[in-house]
């Protein structure tokens, strides 16, 4: 599978930029981060430059980080602004395209008076989205594996007679399903309807 952090290091002057800024957080949380770099904490900022990838988190996460990331350059710190703030002018970023609808206002006014130098400019919420669309083999292995582990899970359920049980029970039931089966986590909060 090609890393997706590569490949954006070449699309860099397609997009008129010179560094990419991605952010997760418990507010604004980003799919993008744990695509880009396998993170997969609630709170990150990513930059990735012509040259160098770096990731930004808190102590919180200093274990989590080391094992979940390779080929990022790893800055465990109290605020991710400074270290990014550095990263941008070592590498002489003029423009910085960041994800505008997972970055809260305060961040990037904040990081817009530190490096008064580089315009932020706003990628279009499609580019990532047409960006991750296109699925390697190793991608869509995951996929199928995910499919298959929700169809047992499914089944699993429907064949323990769920007839006359709450909806909060039978969904609480599945995801315990979906954990006993190896499943990493749920895309969504599972949801069970009955009656009319």
């Amino acid at each position: 599978m090609t890393d997706p952090a590569v490949t954006l290091h070449l699309r860099l002057k397609r997009l008129g930029v010179d560094a990419l800024l991605f952010h997760t957080s418990e507010i604004l949380p980003s799919a993008n981060v744990r695509y880009l770099t396998g993170f997969t904490g609630s709170d990150a900022s990513v930059l990735i430059t012509s040259t160098e990838r770096h990731i930004c988190t808190d102590g919180r996460y200093k274990t989590q980080v080391r094992q979940e990331t390779t080929g990022f350059r790893l800055h465990v710190v109290r605020k991710p602004v400074d270290a990014l703030t550095r990263a941008v002018a070592r590498n002489g970023v003029r423009r910085l395209g960041i994800e505008a609808s997972k970055v809260s206002h305060e961040f990037v006014t904040e990081l817009a008076q530190k490096i008064p130098q580089a315009e932020i400019v706003s990628l279009s919420r499609r580019f990532l989205d047409d960006f991750r669309i296109r699925k390697s083999p190793a991608e869509k292995a995951l996929i199928e594996k995910a499919a298959e582990i929700a169809s047992r899970s499914c089944r699993q359920l429907l064949d323990s007679k769920i007839s006359g049980r709450s909806e909060v029970t039978v969904a609480e039931e599945l995801d315990s399903l979906f954990k006993a089966n190896r499943a990493h986590g749920i895309a969504f909060d599972t949801m069970v309807a009955s009656g009319e």
